[in-house]
């Protein structure tokens, strides 16, 4: 582009000269309108011709004055018949645009045939990797009959399911559970036509056993002759540990020796030296022989075992073979609120079914062949 306006300036400036010529001004009354090229050879006055082409022979006007009457001919009229110059060549060298933006507006071609030659792909390999979820267990949902139906274990015995207090079935898996106890496993068996999670007391694992003792929980570790709960002398009685595990159990003389003053209120009890049930009586602690209180019931002491801690933490008198026959020993039961097969059978002898405990579900664990009375409909047990 500088190269083209240079060219057009010299000739215009061409083009000042011969207009200045063709309007018959004289040369010495227009000062500095010509471009004039001095001869070098020879002084600038000198007006004599030179052998020198670049001589024009103009003399020089060398007056001081500017010429300004000089009209200005504008009767010059436009040409018109000017030709279309239909010879010019096609430019080639024209840089590609780039800067051109994707058009997006293009319509979605459907009128594309489905293509049913596409063989299946049979070498899918089976994946291993994934952990089988023994939590949400399938089949084990929906409504069941709380105190009613039993319990049963998942297709992959790691679960066991059972019907909870709200009527639903729920999955509960056995390695949480034998952890929530402290204890180790994490199958679901069937004994005996009971399924229930099988767990295992590690009394290797100390951490178990610490937590056992934190939880006053009776187990073999925390009972132990090596007394690691250091329960011997500690003002409370820990008989059962000697009923539940006689091979291997820590003995108390001193805790276990029914006597001395207590108070009623605090419903204490627990299972003597004297092969007795010591309860507190009229502000003292008193022995009552577990033999004489299972004939007070109708029943007959357990010979293996004569004194347990039930679903409530409460101690009993290990009665066993209840008479149902004799209704005054059938009332005592119910007086003292012993599940039996008299108390939990379906005529509910001590209407319980309206009380404001849930018993069914307890005497469908202890008697599960017996039909028994049902109140899981009732507000004890959340319905």
């Amino acid at each position: 582009m500088k190269a083209k306006i240079t060219i057009l300036v010299l000739a215009g400036m061409f083009l000042l000269v011969a207009g200045c010529g063709g309007d018959n001004i004289s040369t010495n009354d227009v000062l500095q309108d010509i471009f004039i090229p001095f001869d070098t050879n020879q002084p600038d006055l000198v007006v004599n011709p030179d052998a020198d082409d670049r001589d024009q022979n103009v003399p020089v006007d060398h007056g001081t004055g500017t010429d300004t009457n000089v009209p200005t001919d504008t009767n010059v009229p436009t040409d018109t018949n000017v030709p279309t110059d239909t010879n010019v060549p096609t430019d080639t060298n024209v840089p590609t645009d780039t800067n051109v933006p994707t058009d997006t507006n293009v319509p979605t071609d459907t009128n594309v045939p489905t293509d049913t030659n596409v063989p299946t792909d049979t070498n899918v390999p089976t994946d291993t990797g994934n952990q089988t979820d023994t939590v949400d267990v399938e089949g084990c949902t929906g409504s069941c009959t709380y105190g009613t139906d039993a319990m049963w274990c998942s297709e992959d015995g790691l679960s066991v399911c059972f019907c909870g207090e709200d009527g639903e079935w729920m999955a509960f898996n056995c390695a949480d559970a034998c952890a929530n106890s402290n204890m180790v496993g994490s199958q679901c068996i069937n004994d005996d036509g009971a399924e229930y999670c099988s767990c295992e007391f590690d009394c290797t694992r100390t951490d178990l056993t610490t937590s056992q003792c934190n939880a006053y929980s009776y187990t073999p570790c925390t009972c132990a002759a090596a007394d690691p709960c250091n329960w011997d002398n500690d003002g409370w009685c820990d008989k059962i540990c000697e009923l539940e595990f006689p091979e291997d159990s820590f003995t108390e003389p001193n805790d276990c020796d029914c006597g001395g003053e207590c108070d009623p209120d605090e419903g204490i009890a627990y299972c003597d030296n004297d092969q007795g049930l010591c309860w507190c009586y009229e502000g003292y602690f008193e022995s009552l022989p577990c033999t004489d209180f299972c004939d007070y019931l109708g029943a007959e002491l357990d010979p293996e075992q004569w004194c347990f801690v039930d679903m409530s933490e409460q101690y009993q008198c290990s009665c066993v073979n209840y008479s149902c026959v004799d209704s005054d020993a059938v009332q005592n039961q119910c007086d003292f609120g012993v599940y039996s097969e008299c108390t939990c059978a379906a005529a509910d002898p001590c209407g319980w079914a309206n009380d404001q405990y849930c018993d069914t579900p307890t005497c469908q664990y202890l008697y599960p062949e017996l039909s028994v009375f049902d109140d899981t409909g009732s507000a004890a047990c959340g319905t």
